[in-house]
């Protein structure tokens, strides 16, 4: 009996975020009421309110925000432990020169590794003044949080702090040294690391297959990330050249906005080729080919002045973002992936407005 109530609640929360709460944590938008209603009867949230194009594409094209969380996880038992920033440099560790110079990973209190520093340090407080002492400025961020949530960097001036709250054995964290902007990413915006979001996807019966780029940008209001989440802007990068589409800047305080240029340095980002494009995207297939067990998900990775470097991998990034310009299900081989791991036709989205 004692089984049956356990397993039944288990199920239970499994299911509560997925169905008739999904859109609890939608942050507030200027938006009509009217139109507010019309896109959460039909899966959407209010978030993307500008972001699609629903005169040229059907409604159907698009996987909508409710339809979407239902999937979750696509990747089985693999998601949590992609999910995990901890294990990249296990999954990539014959591939080190993809990784930033310092991995530090710090659970509860102990030291489960540190790659890249050279030190018999006995202890938290020893080893992150080496490495601090090395490199200058550190970037710290949890395991598992998401969103570009309390992500902090590492100074002289609250190292002493920072070992503090690792010292009290709360804390699982990965601890990077602060990477710098490729040149051009610099002068689009220079505080926050700007990453290329690449999308993939696993088709039945193939390898692992790239299925959209998108380049994310920080902004005064996101602060030191790009999450778009936070405030930051994401553009969409032509697979062939390189090439950035105008950006937006949505899911944030502010309403949604499409931009041709960056909105703090007024770089224009509308047209605007990424340099060296032909060997950055070679070596970014080359990556996601060490995720071939994967099914599905989204990896980023910074353009860097040492080269590109792999940020972390999320096993269900936010749909929202990957159907800005065009949505996901007009790509056959994807539709037949996503109709394949469950996704259902809906009435409530076959309509042309």
């Amino acid at each position: 009996m004692k089984f049956k109530f356990i397993t039944g609640f288990i199920r239970k929360g499994r299911n509560y975020p997925f169905r008739d709460k999904w859109y609890k944590d939608e942050p507030f938008i200027h938006i009509d009421e009217k139109k507010k209603k019309e896109l959460k009867k039909r899966g959407f949230l209010a978030s993307i309110d500008g972001l699609y194009d629903f005169k040229k594409y059907r409604c159907s094209d698009y996987i909508s925000q409710r339809d979407y969380r239902q999937l979750h996880p696509l990747n089985g038992s693999f998601s949590k432990l992609i999910d995990n920033k901890a294990f990249i440099p296990v999954l990539f560790k014959n591939h080190l020169e993809y990784l930033p110079d310092l991995c530090i990973s710090i659970d509860q209190g102990f030291i489960n590794y540190a790659y890249g520093i050279h030190s018999d340090a006995p202890d938290i407080r020893a080893l992150l003044q080496c490495a601090l002492q090395h490199y200058r400025e550190l970037f710290l961020k949890p395991v598992n949080d998401s969103g570009g949530n309390n992500m902090i960097i590492v100074n002289n001036t609250n190292i002493n702090g920072i070992i503090k709250e690792l010292e009290k054995r709360k804390s699982r964290v990965i601890i990077n040294n602060r990477l710098k902007n490729e040149e051009y990413s610099a002068k689009i915006y220079d505080g926050s690391i700007n990453t290329l979001r690449v999308i993939f996807f696993r088709p039945l019966g193939k390898p692992v297959k790239l299925f959209r780029i998108f380049h994310r940008f920080g902004t005064s209001e996101s602060g030191n990330v790009d999450n778009c989440s936070k405030g930051g802007m994401i553009c969409k990068v032509n697979e062939k050249n390189g090439t950035l589409t105008d950006g937006v800047i949505f899911g944030s305080k502010y309403e949604n906005g499409w931009y041709n240029s960056h909105t703090d340095t007024g770089f224009p980002v509308d047209g605007f080729t990424i340099p060296d494009w032909e060997n950055k995207i070679s070596i970014i297939k080359s990556i996601i080919q060490n995720l071939n067990f994967l099914n599905y998900g989204g990896i980023d990775i910074a353009s860097t002045d040492t080269g590109l470097k792999i940020i972390e991998i999320n096993s269900f990034p936010s749909i929202s973002g990957i159907q800005i310009k065009e949505p996901a299900l007009i790509d056959e081989e994807f539709r037949k992936f996503m109709f394949s791991k469950g996704l259902r036709e809906n009435a409530d989205v076959h309509s042309d407005n």
